[in-house]
């Protein structure tokens, strides 16, 4: 008989768990609720360092770096489709430029000489 009622009550007990679980998931997965957690975590502010005194909201966060990604895309396509054209002009840039370069490079090297005194004496 004790065998039956334990076999009752485990049966019981999975019933009841199974029973929350469902209604807290169901409480969980409605719109009203998930819609105050996504809110809740797009306005969370985030601060960026310890220095920070008032945090930026993680929304404001992620739009900037969205933002930023798609410039610095756009950007590499634009060089990536106009780098003959921009090989050619800074050659162009440097052939022009060549004594004055050349002139940088020679005085950069006579003020980076170096001098080196050394005393010879003999001891007694």
């Amino acid at each position: 008989m004790s065998d039956l009622t334990g076999d009752l009550n485990a049966t019981i007990s999975s019933a009841v768990n199974a029973r929350i679980e469902a209604s807290v998931l169901a409480a969980l997965s409605g719109d009203e609720v998930i819609g105050q957690y996504v809110a809740a975590a797009l306005t969370q502010e985030i601060k960026k360092n310890s220095f920070d005194r008032k945090g930026t909201p993680f929304l404001s966060l992620v739009v900037a770096k969205a933002i930023q990604d798609a410039t610095r895309s756009a950007v590499e396509e634009l060089v990536a489709a106009e780098r003959p054209q921009i090989v050619d002009e800074v050659k162009k840039a440097l052939r022009r430029n060549l004594p004055a370069i050349a002139d940088r490079l020679v005085d950069g090297m006579h003020m980076a000489r170096y001098s080196v005194t050394v005393n010879v004496a003999e001891e007694a």
